[in-house]
């Protein structure tokens, strides 16, 4: 939208829309006007980035640039239309200036106006000075921008949940009977409130046990991957990681869901729902070869991540090693 209002008024010089908009356009148009006035060929591709039409950006470059080569910006003005039929938004009419229009500038500061200056300088002075004298001093510690620091360094990240019909299920199931234990002396005045609270702390922990395993996040960084469970997950640096690839398995070749090690040695972080699709990735812990996979709803462009920093690895065969060693002699 901004593109063509910005050609439009590059063009016809001229045109009339809301103050916000105005404003902005204002900003766009003055820098595509600095560019013609810059010239060469990175500024010419610049400007097309923003202006549609290749006339309109040939006459920036051309009849703008020359008609405001001696301005030192201030090459729009906005003035005020009132308020439009309707809605009442504020209008305005943006246009270029004349080429002999002076420049905006200040006016010479007389005595009196200096001697307020002054005076006002003065004044905020003191009330910094009685401020900084008043004031309370925050022992509350800052946060840290390690927080901030690591989210600039995430490439990836991705989480994958079962079903909702599954997670209403679960949740509805073990609500319904920790509400039954906490709610059954109205109705049974004989029942035992110690069973019936020690029974509501169990579906409680037993809930807590299937959300953490009914959610699985995965992320990459630029430093490694990351994968797991809520406070249960794995972690590998991008050199002990050896190959990635998308992995597709049968639900019985692990026996269900969450953290389980299959037929073929591999260990598995599933959730239910996730189709029988996995990133499957080969790594190098504590001097071992071992291999993990996990559930991922986009799983090639995580493989396609993970390759992109592991560093190839060569292996020579010990034929081609003797001929190199006679070659030297």
């Amino acid at each position: 939208m901004y593109r063509n209002m910005v050609t439009s008024l590059l063009e016809h010089e001229r045109i009339q829309t809301t103050d916000a908009k105005a404003k902005e356009v204002r900003r766009i148009a003055e820098r595509m006007i600095t560019l013609g006035k810059r010239g060469g060929l990175h500024a010419r591709r610049r400007a097309l980035r923003v202006i549609r039409r290749r006339e309109v950006a040939a006459k920036v470059f051309d009849e703008l640039a020359e008609r405001y080569r001696d301005r030192a910006g201030g090459y729009t003005r906005v003035l005020k239309l009132g308020n439009r039929r309707g809605d009442a938004a504020p209008l305005s009419l943006v246009e270029l200036v004349e080429p002999g229009a002076p420049a905006a500038q200040e006016k010479p500061a007389g005595k009196k106006a200096a001697a307020k200056k002054t005076a006002k300088a003065a004044s905020k002075k003191a009330a910094s000075k009685k401020a900084a004298s008043s004031k309370i001093i925050d022992l509350k510690p800052r946060r840290s921008s390690a927080r901030s620091k690591s989210s600039k360094n995430i490439e990836y990240q991705e989480s994958v949940s079962a079903p909702s019909w599954m997670r209403i299920i679960t949740y509805g199931f073990f609500g319904i009977m920790i509400g039954f234990y906490l709610l059954s002396p109205i109705w049974d005045v004989e029942s035992n409130d110690v069973l019936n609270l020690s029974l509501c702390l169990v579906f409680a922990f037993v809930l807590w046990v299937l959300h953490i395993f009914l959610s699985l996040k995965v992320t990459l960084s630029t430093k490694g991957l990351r994968f797991g469970y809520y406070m249960i997950s794995k972690e590998f640096q991008y050199s002990d990681i050896l190959s990635a690839q998308v992995f597709r398995y049968q639900l019985g070749d692990y026996l269900g869901w969450g953290i389980r090690r299959g037929t073929d040695g591999s260990i598995m972080y599933n959730v239910p729902g996730d189709q029988g699709v996995a990133v499957k990735i080969v790594v190098r812990e504590a001097d071992q070869r071992k291999e993990y996979a996990f559930s991922a709803r986009r799983p090639e462009v995580i493989c396609k991540k993970i390759q992109s920093h592991l560093k190839p690895v060569s292996f020579t065969s010990p034929n081609e090693t003797l001929k190199k060693e006679k070659a030297l002699y």
